[in-house]
């Protein structure tokens, strides 16, 4: 298991390729796809219908219209934007790659979110999961 969501996590917050993350981790390019197809369709599976879509049709006006009404207003912005750095144990033999300015292990997570807490957008790397 460590090692399909270490593999997954080094594409999607490192290198944006399977082909070099399978380099880097000594495993076949075709494996490294299937953990990453096995990790994107398990966030997915969990959060995607409780928690990550894109605002749409009168939902999108909503929020324009609830956007409006904040204090101090923030003209054209509907969602909020954060990072966060999340600790994460990669194998010893690239373990210095993930070393952040705060000195531990982690990865990068770049999360946009509505006025109700929904996550509408979340990004590591290169790549987007929706």
């Amino acid at each position: 298991m460590e090692l399909k969501v270490a593999t997954s996590l080094l594409v999607l917050g490192w290198f944006g390729s399977v082909e070099k993350a399978s380099e880097k981790m000594g495993i076949g390019g075709r494996t490294a796809a299937q953990y990453l197809r096995q990790f994107v369709g398990a966030v997915l599976k969990r959060y995607k219908e409780a928690v990550i879509a894109l605002p749409v049709g009168g939902e999108l006006q909503r929020l324009v219209t609830a956007s409006r009404s904040w204090n101090p207003p923030l003209p054209g912005c509907v969602l909020f934007m954060d990072g966060s750095y999340v600790p994460f144990s990669p194998p010893a033999a690239s373990a210095p790659d993930y070393i952040n300015h705060y000195k531990y292990k982690a990865i990068q997570w770049q999360v946009c979110c509505d006025e109700r807490k929904r996550v509408r957008d979340l990004t590591t790397g290169k790549f987007v999961l929706l």
